[in-house]
């Protein structure tokens, strides 16, 4: 019965809480039917940036199958950027970052170095840094930069984000990043 009001009770505050713990709890063909009831019935798109489905979204990252974190990162990489910016699916995306595979990390951090977005201002700046300047996607930057494994991707990353570090200090949502950058170069020097 839960699975036929399932997409009611994901948006439900207390409701959201219910479907939570089945899918942390239930095994076997009763967590196949609510993780089916929400994948099979599309309600990722929608849940995603609601205010209470963005919890069950989250659950389904630390819980689900496989599928699952594919269909929902099939549906946050349409738009990394905008999403991280959005109060309740920045906590989404980070949290497929830390339970996507390396190849889904790997996708999500590419799209972030490689990606222009303008500012309010009309001037053209780079998705990491216009990220880490945001209220939101800061979080989603920190936990880019802490899940970053050494390598060409971190370097190019760090250097960009250096380039940009006195406009960063500018940012009141900034001050982790930063202080993941300072500690990059001192790192760097020492190393």
């Amino acid at each position: 019965e839960v699975t036929n009001n399932i997409k009611d009770l994901s948006v439900h505050p207390y409701g959201c809480r219910v479907v939570q713990r089945l899918i942390e709890n239930c095994t076997g063909e009763q967590k196949a039917q609510v993780l089916d009831s929400i994948s099979l019935g599309g309600l990722f798109e929608v849940l995603i940036n609601h205010e209470y489905g963005n919890y069950v979204v989250q659950r389904i990252l630390a819980y689900g199958r496989v599928s699952d974190r594919s269909a929902i990162f099939d549906a946050i990489t349409t738009n990394i950027l905008k999403l991280s910016k959005q109060k309740h699916s920045s906590n989404v995306v980070e949290m497929m970052l830390t339970y996507g595979d390396a190849g889904q990390r790997h996708a999500i951090i590419e799209e972030i170095i490689n990606c222009y977005c303008v500012d309010h201002n009309f001037v053209n700046k780079s998705a990491a840094v216009s990220m880490s300047e945001d209220a939101y996607a800061n979080y989603v930057m920190k936990t880019v930069l802490d899940i970053l494994e050494e390598g060409p991707t971190r370097e190019r990353l760090f250097d960009m984000l250096l380039s940009s570090l006195t406009e960063l200090e500018k940012s009141p949502f900034a001050k982790q990043v930063v202080l993941r950058v300072k500690a990059y170069t001192q790192e760097s020097a020492y190393g």
